[in-house]
């Protein structure tokens, strides 16, 4: 079958796990950039059996996609702010589009939900993935105890753990940064380059951790949103913490064998205290998720799984 996809600008030349449809554009008839004109390219191509949209404004300012007489599938991005608006679902109804690729196995009752008719459309799994040669063991020295990522702004639970951090009661080795993995820190560098060492000097590191209630529970549904750094950091050879999320099980993570729940802030400070001792354990587990993960959860085998999943429903 012969597939077309829209791409944001960039995705080709991105060097970064961000960019998980560059395995997937590769494997495509025709990739087409936001940054041109979809109409035009669109009636130049000669027969193809199918459309993925990622999600974009842009797909606004388009001919309703369904005209092609192909299934439209359409990605999620990312998903809580999906719920936020009626973008997601005015585009849906436009483009008349027939399935929705999710990240998330666990946001399905949501997008249903939130749709009102979404139990009409197929739903294809497309989860976080890793590129290998981005996400892996850099051999940084182990510098730091326990790295805490990501913005706080509108995460009390991460506020709570980094203000026992900082109490400095505990003799906790710690780092605390908020990246822009989309920039480049200097010339030299390659995307992602200062993010990843960061957490590869960690021994420890704190993932998504779902706290925020907006991004939790959508209509009263339970959503349990995944998060890249829920794949990146055991990538990265370092012992991923985590609040339990929803595709935890059905993507192979289990509590004390590849990664650490945690069930409150001073329950992760007593863990990053238990396993700063308890060295072996931490080595063990830690190898366990960075085996996980890269025989599991790379962009190649989630492109390759996407492609037999469309196939089979739609040839």
């Amino acid at each position: 079958m012969k597939g077309v996809i829209f791409s944001k600008p960039g995705y080709h030349d991105a060097d970064g796990p961000y960019y998980t449809n560059k395995e997937l554009a590769d494997r495509m008839y025709k990739n087409i950039f936001y940054n041109e004109d979809i109409d035009k390219e669109l009636d130049k191509l000669d027969n193809f059996d199918y459309i993925i949209a990622n999600i974009n404004e842009n797909l606004s300012n388009i001919k309703p996609l369904s005209r092609f007489g192909v299934p439209v599938l359409m990605t999620t991005g990312d998903l809580p702010k999906r719920f936020m608006d009626n973008l997601f679902k005015n585009l849906v109804s436009y483009h008349g589009v027939s399935g929705i690729i999710v990240e998330n196995i666990c946001m399905i009752p949501a997008f249903k939900n939130y749709l009102n008719k979404g139990d009409e459309l197929d739903y294809l799994y497309y989860p976080w993935g890793i590129d290998e040669s981005v996400i892996k063991d850099y051999g940084e020295p182990k510098i730091y105890d326990f790295a805490q990522l990501g913005q706080f702004n509108v995460y009390q639970f991460r506020r709570e753990i980094y203000s026992l951090l900082k109490s400095n009661n505990f003799g906790i080795n710690y780092i605390r940064f908020f990246p822009n993995r989309d920039k480049i820190t200097s010339k030299t560098e390659r995307p992602y380059d200062t993010y990843c060492r960061t957490i590869n000097q960690s021994k420890m590191s704190l993932g998504g951790c779902l706290q925020h209630p907006d991004y939790t529970y959508f209509r009263n549904t339970f959503m349990g949103n995944n998060f890249p750094k829920n794949i990146e950091i055991p990538g990265l050879n370092t012992l991923l913490f985590n609040t339990a999320w929803g595709d935890m099980e059905s993507l192979g993570f289990k509590d004390g064998e590849n990664f650490i729940q945690i069930n409150s802030p001073r329950d992760c400070i007593r863990k990053i205290l238990k396993y700063k001792e308890d060295l072996n354990e931490l080595e063990r587990i830690t190898k366990s998720g960075y085996k996980l993960v890269h025989e599991n959860h790379t962009n190649k085998i989630h492109a390759d799984n996407l492609i037999k999943e469309i196939e089979r429903i739609y040839k």
